[in-house]
Parts: C-alpha cells; structure tokens; sequence
C-alpha cells in the first residue's frame, strides 16, 4: 500500500469540491424527469461512450431500451455514484 501526504488546506479543498459536485449533480437531477440519456449520464459521470457501454455490458450500471435510444433511472445513476465514491 503507498501512502501519499497531503497538506490539510489541500484536502479541505478538495472535499469541499466533492461536495459541491456532488449537490450540484443531485440538483441537476433532481430537476430531470425520472429517465436520463445517455449523453446526460455520460455528462455525470465524465465518462466516454465505450466506458458507458462497459459499465451496462458488466452489470455494473441498469438501462432500459426503446428502439436504438437507452435511458438510465437517475436513482441508479446516483446510486452508482454512491457505490463509486471514494471515502477519504
């Protein structure tokens, strides 16, 4: 395991930041209907098409289909951020 120090004033800003992020997403969709598309999901997550697409074929993250469109639950989105977090 490596250790890594950072300076208190680092850290402090550096969660803060998190916790900014983090209401502002819940805000976001919070405000959205039930359903996200992908490019909305992709804009959360900062991830690419391919990791998105990783993420369904692994199980890891749950859509739904209509025709060629993919929609994702904002619950399960923000449940996935939860599961993603990283504690510090």
């Amino acid at each position: 395991m490596e250790y890594v120090m950072v300076k208190a004033e680092d850290l402090k800003q550096l969660l803060d930041d998190v916790k900014y992020l983090r209401q502002a997403v819940e805000k976001v969709l919070s405000d959205k209907d039930e359903w996200l598309s992908t490019e909305e999901v992709q804009g959360f997550l900062n991830c690419s098409t391919k990791t998105l697409y990783n993420y369904r074929k692994n199980g890891e993250l749950s859509y739904r289909q209509r025709g060629r469109k993919i929609w994702y639950s904002k619950k399960e989105v923000l449940d996935f951020l939860d599961q993603h977090h990283v504690r510090v």
